[in-house]
């Protein structure tokens, strides 16, 4: 068996990471939540343009497994159409909040990601 090999950077959906089986293409929700509508979006493209495979990771993103170097742009638009693609990998990378999962509509936790988002995404 061969050593992990150490990429230096966590894969995106704008900058993925070649795996064993494929491209790994991370979604990163924002507001670290996921509608009914987008998560069923997401399992279509992934079964389209990937192996089918989802993965959560440990910091609530979805993972998008076996994507094709082809078929990535496709994913790409289709993610788009959901929302889910910042507008620059800057401000991809930088936006990696992780979000309590039980706060509740009323509470400040909303406002809170809203702001936290747009200022990394103008930094």
């Amino acid at each position: 068996m061969s050593a992990p090999k150490i990429q230096g950077w966590c894969p995106g959906a704008l900058r993925p990471m070649l795996s064993g089986d494929g491209l790994v293409v991370r979604v990163r929700p924002h507001g670290g939540r996921l509608t009914q509508g987008q998560m069923s979006g997401i399992a279509d493209l992934a079964a389209r343009h990937g192996n089918g495979l989802i993965d959560l990771s440990a910091r609530a993103n979805v993972q998008i497994r076996g994507v094709g170097e082809a078929g990535h742009a496709a994913l790409i638009d289709g993610l788009g159409a959901l929302d889910l693609i910042d507008d620059s990998l800057a401000a991809e990378t930088r936006r990696n909040i992780v979000v309590q999962p039980f706060w509740v509509a009323g509470d400040d936790t909303r406002t809170v990601i809203a702001r936290l988002e747009a200022a990394l995404a103008a930094a």
